[in-house]
């Protein structure tokens, strides 16, 4: 399901353990989704930024949330 997602859009991803990154969504390799220009949200912190290029395991995704329209 994750495969149908448009690249260069601004995502949410909800992990299996709690925590969010909201990015841009920039590329799927394989079992990877990459994200750049991100921010980690969880519940005990405040939001802090993350440089450079995260990358995350399908498997760790519970859910995805678009969070604005897709870049031209």
């Amino acid at each position: 399901m994750l495969a149908r997602w448009p690249i260069y859009e601004r995502v949410l991803a909800n992990l299996t353990d709690g925590p969010a990154i909201d990015g841009l969504l920039i590329a799927r390799r394989g079992p990877l989704l990459v994200l750049a220009d991100c921010t980690l949200y969880t519940a005990a912190a405040e939001p802090a930024p993350l440089d450079g290029e995260i990358y995350i395991e399908r498997e760790r995704v519970l859910y995805l949330q678009t969070a604005s329209k897709p870049a031209p």
